[in-house]
């Protein structure tokens, strides 16, 4: 498996059930690196030189989180205002991440039918994910997928039907990364 680099956020992570399984999964891989943005950078001073050089350091990308309000939760959002800079991931000489591979792995609270056009969100959850592609095709990224598992939430789902669904939505993850 190439050098993977996992960047994940969860804006509730000490709550989290979905997220958390699927990061201890990822972590117990070889060859893949586990960021969790909220335990690093807790105070949201995000070191973007150290970022960019793991990044530079990598192969392949995957964001890992849930939908928090339709996009990224704020310390991703905040990752990405730091580390993709001009010079780095776009712009004239901006082009250290053209070629490397990236996959979007997303949880979200909510069933598979809220997110389409008759749902209740009104749209696909391609729509939603659209800002963060445009981001990966600015910044000269391979889109290599999307692994998306819904109605994430043990509050509603039942928290033994969440481990199981975290746990199969890991080991596919993972098929997929051996398969780049």
């Amino acid at each position: 498996m190439k050098k993977t680099l996992v960047i994940a956020s969860h804006t509730y992570f000490e709550q989290s059930t979905a997220t958390a399984t699927i990061l201890s999964k990822l972590a117990e891989t070889s060859n893949v690196t586990v960021r969790n943005l909220d335990a690093i950078y807790s105070d949201y001073n995000i070191d973007a030189s150290a970022e960019q050089q793991l990044l530079l350091d990598s192969d392949v990308v995957v964001f890992q989180f849930p939908m928090f309000w339709y996009s990224v939760p704020s310390l991703m959002k905040r990752w990405f205002d730091e580390v993709y800079a001009y010079g780095f991931a776009f712009g004239s000489t901006g082009d250290k991440l053209k070629g490397k591979k990236v996959i979007l792995s997303v949880t979200t609270g909510g069933p598979e039918e809220g997110y389409s056009s008759d749902g209740y969100n009104g749209h696909s959850i391609y729509d939603f994910l659209l800002p963060l592609r445009q981001t990966m095709n600015l910044a000269q990224m391979e889109y290599a997928g999307l692994h998306i598992s819904y109605s994430m939430n043990p509050m509603m789902e039942g928290k033994e039907e969440v481990l199981a669904k975290a746990e199969a939505h890991a080991t596919n993850l993972i098929t997929a990364l051996q398969a780049i």
